[in-house]
């Protein structure tokens, strides 16, 4: 799902800051101009992370550019990397406990999922 500004009829624009959880955890956001007229597509789903929760290596798959980036709990920027296909991140040389993985693609939407490192 996807939710954007709201245009009233006033020419003011109201906020509708929701988000829609998929399947696996994973979150889209999609930021943008408030349009008038026309219908949206829907946000494809761009991203596909496994395993999780992961020991070493997680793999990100993906068929469009995209920027990731890993936080931790603090949201200290732990791994920042740009790709364009399927990707093996090492995570090896974390520490376990919950972390935050967001990707934005070129349309500046944003899908972030918790990842689990034991």
């Amino acid at each position: 799902m996807q939710y954007d500004p709201v245009c009233g009829c006033d020419n003011i624009t109201y906020s509708n800051d929701c988000y829609a959880t998929n399947y696996g955890g994973v979150t889209s956001y999609t930021y943008g101009p408030c349009v008038t007229t026309g219908i949206k597509e829907k946000t494809r789903n761009r991203i596909k992370t496994y395993p999780n929760p992961v020991t070493s290596s997680l793999v990100v798959e993906t068929r469009y550019p995209l920027q990731l980036a890993i936080y931790n709990i603090q949201g200290k920027l732990m791994l920042d990397k740009a790709i364009s296909s399927t990707y093996t991140m090492d995570l090896s040389h974390m520490a376990k406990g919950l972390y935050f993985l967001t990707a934005t693609d070129e349309q500046g939407s944003v899908y972030s999922q918790k990842i689990i490192k034991e």
